[in-house]
């Protein structure tokens, strides 16, 4: 009676640590799905704010609104 009781709460623990360990693992993935959006919007928000490109350092040009970059010594 006691070896069924046992094996039965054996089987639980093992079932709800698999669904542990699984629903770790998919989050992680969500996590860095979400960071790197949050990343992408905060690239954004930094090229408007400096006019300036956060990788490659070039100016952002001021006319119609569009994102398009221009080189460093190129003029306007």
């Amino acid at each position: 009676m006691y070896y069924k009781v046992l094996k039965l709460c054996i089987f639980v623990l093992i079932i709800f640590t698999a669904g542990f360990i699984l629903g770790k693992k998919e989050g992680k993935k969500e996590s860095i799905k979400e960071g790197e959006i949050f990343y992408n919007i905060k690239l954004k928000e930094k090229l408007l704010k400096e006019g300036l490109c956060p990788i490659c350092k070039n100016e952002l040009k001021e006319s119609s609104g569009r994102d398009t970059m221009i080189e460093k010594n190129q003029e306007v």
